[in-house]
């Protein structure tokens, strides 16, 4: 299915073939394809015709290779802030993780012998990442261990809980190191386990506000969280799952109805009201437990609603499970989904198809919108969604035994392990009128058509790009050697760059020897919430001598060196959207 299309002839050719074919033609240009060819079928008339499990198919391992990049990234912005080189068993790391991404491994379409080896590599990766920024951090005598903030990891064959901070044996005080590797300013909910609630929090001796909340199912343990303010919102958040009778590769609904989540093991929710956050958690059955968290802040960066699922699907086999979101939005039969993180298409229900057949995958985000209204829902790990009418149905997990004939034989496809899985709504009023935000460019119809990219094409807000990053790339904490040290370090974090250039990537290539990437966004501006920015291109300039040495162009992997720049015209060199542009700083 080609989404800007309804009827094309493919046929594969080498690059003779298609300008043979092209100067035959009686066109005096290219024909540009818009979409792409999700979902995939191979055969109509096959049990299992539709490629569409496999956006959700093991979960959990979508979940740590997200997790392994981020951490992997967080190194690269340490060696580069710091200025200290990595060590050389880094490069097994990167290369364990590129093998995580192999086209049969983050699918989830492996046996599971070779999935299995696909962890172990992973994490390994993950031990020597760890490790390395521990190394980076060693400050004097002071070392510093990593703490897992936002979630522990645990799956197959690994267990990382978040450190908790106990006050026993004489220990009063312990400090702690943040790193923001954003290049803006945010504001993050930062959660730690402490053995006592008689809790306070300085930063240069200035009281914080905080909130001391009971773990659940630990009597002896409290959740401490840092943040300030309050927002209000309404929407339907339901969950439900439905017969499954595809493979690892393809789902079959089979035409049957969803079925809702009851089960003997539901508890009461949980409600949390408080000065930093307030919450509401409940475990609905054995397979899935939820929690919605919203952060009681007047600040624009806390508008959004997070979402944490924890999934345990392995005792439950042959069904999907699903996340719901309905909302007032009329949408009709259009939704978006983002292709590859890099911008959003348009995708439309066909409601002579069945379920499977309008499903498409999500990498990190979906939205919905009308005249009046944008919901936008983020996602930490991929996985498959569709919409109708308002309602938005993201898969969740699933854990399938049967052979779909696309090469795992039956119970091959299965186990899926726990998984923890984050999400932020966002909900945006729209605007019709455009004030002056000349600089943040918004994707319209004569832009488009200049650049020849696709019209059913767009990109989000300055808030919802934000509220990624830092759902991607959450800020680090890293606990001090030094218990009862009183030293005041300052934050860890790159130069500013303007709110419409994002860094994609930063590392070290060889000593000395940086290569970076970055883009420039064309935020829309077309909502009402977030239409502010600060765009002023010297900061790019100062960014870049910020390194103290000589900038060149390159290619993506850093592997040619192209003609020398000067910081203060590099701003030029980002000037078309979502063009991706590649430097190398040789330090002096």
């Amino acid at each position: 299915m080609i989404s800007s299309v309804k009827y094309c002839e493919v046929q594969f050719g080498t690059v003779a073939d298609y300008f043979k074919s092209l100067k035959g033609s009686a066109k005096m240009r290219a024909s540009i394809l818009g979409g792409d060819f999700f979902p995939y079928m191979d055969n109509a008339f096959s049990n299992a015709p539709f490629w569409t499990g496999f956006y959700n198919h093991r979960a959990y391992f979508k979940c740590f290779e997200r997790i392994i990049q981020r951490e992997l990234r967080l190194v690269d912005l340490l060696s580069v802030t710091i200025g200290n080189y990595l060590n050389s068993d880094m490069e097994i790391a990167r290369r364990n993780l590129a093998l995580g991404i192999h086209h049969d491994a983050i699918t989830g379409t492996s046996k599971r012998h070779v999935m299995d080896d696909y962890m172990l590599r992973s994490r390994s990766a993950l031990h020597i990442v760890l490790k390395e920024q521990e190394r980076l951090l060693s400050i004097s005598n002071e070392t510093f261990t990593t703490v897992f903030v936002n979630n522990s990891v645990k799956t197959k064959g690994m267990y990382l809980p978040r450190i908790t901070f106990s006050f026993a044996d004489g220990i009063k005080s312990y400090k702690i190191q943040i790193v923001n590797q954003k290049t803006f300013s945010t504001m993050e909910l930062v959660k730690i386990n402490v053995s006592s609630p008689f809790i306070t929090v300085t930063q240069n001796d200035n009281l914080l506000t905080i909130q001391v909340v009971p773990l659940l199912k630990q009597s002896d343990l409290f959740e401490l969280v840092y943040n300030d303010g309050s927002m209000e919102t309404n929407f339907g958040l339901y969950f439900n799952r439905i017969n499954d009778y595809g493979g690892a590769y393809t789902m079959v609904s089979a035409g049957l109805s969803f079925e809702n989540i009851t089960d003997k093991n539901r508890l009461s929710p949980i409600i949390i009201q408080g000065p930093v956050y307030s919450s509401i958690t409940q475990q609905l059955s054995s397979q899935l437990a939820y929690s919605i968290t919203i952060i009681n802040s007047t600040d624009i960066n806390a508008h959004s609603i997070q979402i944490d699922l924890f999934t345990n699907v392995t005792l439950s086999p042959g069904y999907t499970y699903f996340m719901n979101l309905n909302s007032n939005i009329n949408s009709v039969d259009h939704f978006y989904t983002d292709v590859n993180g890099m911008y959003l298409i348009q995708r439309r229900y066909d409601k002579k198809m069945k379920l499977e057949a309008n499903i498409y995958p999500m990498i990190t985000e979906t939205v919905v919108e009308d005249d009046k209204l944008r919901c936008t829902i983020l996602g930490a790990q991929s996985t498959g969604v569709t919409a109708k009418l308002g309602l938005i149905t993201l898969m969740v997990d699933r854990e399938i035994y049967n052979d779909d004939g696309k090469g795992l034989d039956y119970y091959e496809a299965s186990e899926s392990h726990p998984s923890h899985l984050r999400y932020r709504i966002i909900f945006e009023p729209k605007t019709s009128e455009m004030n002056n935000f000349s600089d943040l460019k918004t994707v319209n119809k004569n832009e488009l058509e200049n650049k020849s990219l696709p019209m059913n094409m767009m990109y989000h807000s300055q808030l919802v790009q934000q509220t990624l990053e830092e759902l991607l790339y959450p800020a680090a904490l890293f606990l001090s050697s030094s218990i009862n040290s009183t030293d005041n370090n300052e934050l860890i974090d790159l130069p500013r760059l303007p709110d419409n250039i994002q860094l994609i990537t930063i590392r070290y290539i060889a000593r000395k020897t940086i290569l970076l990437s970055m883009r420039q966004l064309p935020y829309d501006c077309s909502v009402k919430l977030y239409c502010k920015s600060n765009t002023d291109m010297d900061l790019t300039r100062q960014f870049f001598s910020s390194f103290n040495g000589s900038v060149y162009l390159s290619n993506l992997t850093g592997t040619k060196k192209g003609i020398q720049i000067m910081p203060e015209i590099i701003p030029s060199y980002l000037i078309q959207p979502f063009h991706i542009v590649t430097f190398l700083v040789l330090i002096n």
